[in-house]
């Protein structure tokens, strides 16, 4: 039985690998540094062709299913991205976490950028910068988003990323690394 998907991996110092068969991968990463650690991927959920990284390089894009990279300018060109969001029912909006931990966003597929206002701590005993690890989209709630936040909890936006407020109360560890949303 043949895979019809196309499988993306990202590594620690080798860039991102694809498999179009499920099981065999070969390295793609044309246009990225060779020794590019890829922390984050995520797909455009109307054309699969296009695949965003977050790197500790900054963000590429592919638009030919990871035969060529592209890195975006942006605000994180000096940041290591940890976490990336396309809004699944605006897939020219993403999101992006970072290491310091900021959250930026993107509304023209990642042309332009700025920082949101998540009021996040920047400064982690024993770590020197936390991250944003993960960040996800509300499946039942299209203008909310959720974020997780090393050593910082968790962060809610109910205004499509405008702002974010803290609502971890009750959890007994504020080291975040994912997030699922269930009914």
């Amino acid at each position: 039985m043949s895979n019809r998907h196309l499988i993306f991996v990202g590594t620690v110092g080798e860039g991102i690998f694809r498999s179009d068969d499920g099981e065999t991968f070969v390295r793609k990463s044309n246009g990225m540094f060779v020794e590019c650690d890829v922390r984050a991927l995520v797909a455009h959920p109307e054309n699969p062709r296009v695949i965003y990284a977050g790197t500790n390089e900054g963000l590429y894009r592919t638009d030919d299913a990871g035969e060529n990279w592209t890195r975006l300018d942006s605000p994180m060109n000096d940041l290591v991205i940890w976490s990336l969001l396309v809004d699944p029912r605006r897939p020219d909006t993403l999101f992006a976490g970072t290491r310091p931990a900021h959250i930026f966003r993107s509304t023209d597929a990642g042309r332009t950028w700025s920082q949101v206002g998540a009021t996040i701590n920047q400064h982690c005993n024993n770590l020197i910068f936390n991250r944003v690890t993960t960040l996800v989209s509300d499946p039942f709630d299209a203008d909310t988003f959720w974020a997780g936040i090393e050593l910082d909890g968790v962060r809610r936006s109910r205004d499509r990323g405008e702002t974010w407020t803290r609502c971890d109360t009750g959890l007994s560890s504020q080291d975040i690394h994912s997030l699922a949303i269930a009914s």
